[in-house]
């Protein structure tokens, strides 16, 4: 599946686990989004698309949270990563929950 990947940005949804969800007072109607501009894989780092930013200024701000500390400690996304690197070294991904 990841292999026939073409494009050059990928936008990532995981899932918020309970310990994550707790931590975050049980967020509603929220993307969740990180501010860090590379996620390190198993191929070295991976930058962040530029349509996180985009994302952030076009939805409300109560549909928005940003907190680095979550995506620290949920790991349904970096799990991805390595998949998305194999196909395609150059992928830039939008992070998000």
């Amino acid at each position: 599946m990841f292999q026939e990947i073409s494009a050059s940005e990928v936008v990532v949804f995981g899932v918020t686990h309970r310990a994550i969800r707790e931590k975050l007072g049980h967020p509603q109607d929220k993307l969740i989004l990180d501010s860090y501009t590379e996620w390190q894989g198993p191929y070295g780092k991976t930058r962040i698309s530029g349509l996180r930013e985009n994302i952030k200024k076009s939805l409300d701000s109560k549909n928005i949270m940003v907190d680095n500390d979550a995506h620290c400690m949920e790991h349904s996304i970096d799990s991805l990563l390595p998949f998305l690197q194999h196909a395609r070294r150059d992928v830039r991904i939008t992070p998000s929950w």
